[in-house]
């Protein structure tokens, strides 16, 4: 089997693995070109030749930074612990109103009706918060109280 001379060295790493020699030849996907392909000469005209390249195309199209799939990427969020006073406040808001994480955030939240303990938290971390709390009591075999109708 010739390959045409285009055989590529593994990295140290993955060389010294036996399921990698055994493969033999490898080539690599060519990823040169970060951008998915444009549709072929759709109406006869080309982008080529007018100083622009595929990748403006993209840029201008979504407004936003992209990957390496053509895709926005989305702001990157960073984990903040739970304090002891959000939690409180988490088990005071489930007992008031249940597991409707869009009404405690109506009223613990950003402009919170009551307070704005839970302004750094969204619905969904609030969500996961009481699912993580009721697996925790689960796994010690604790009464599940409040977080008993907790699911996900």
């Amino acid at each position: 089997m010739d390959n045409g001379g285009d055989r590529v060295a593994f990295t140290p790493s993955a060389s010294n693995s036996p399921a990698l020699e055994a493969l033999g030849q490898y080539r690599p996907l060519n990823l040169t070109r970060n951008v998915p392909r444009q549709p072929a000469n759709v109406g006869g005209s080309s982008s080529r030749g007018n100083g622009r390249n595929h990748h403006d195309d993209y840029s201008e199209q979504s407004g936003g930074r992209h990957n390496n799939h053509g895709t926005r990427e989305k702001p990157v969020q960073h984990r903040t612990r739970w304090t002891k006073t959000e939690e409180d406040c988490l088990v005071r808001a489930l007992k008031e109103f249940g597991p409707q994480w869009t009404l405690i955030l109506d009223h613990y939240g950003v402009n919170g009706s009551r307070s704005t303990i839970l302004r750094h938290r969204t619905p969904v971390n609030i969500k996961d918060k009481a699912r993580n709390i009721k697996i925790r009591l689960m796994r010690e075999g604790k009464s599940l109280g409040l977080f008993a109708d907790v699911t996900g």
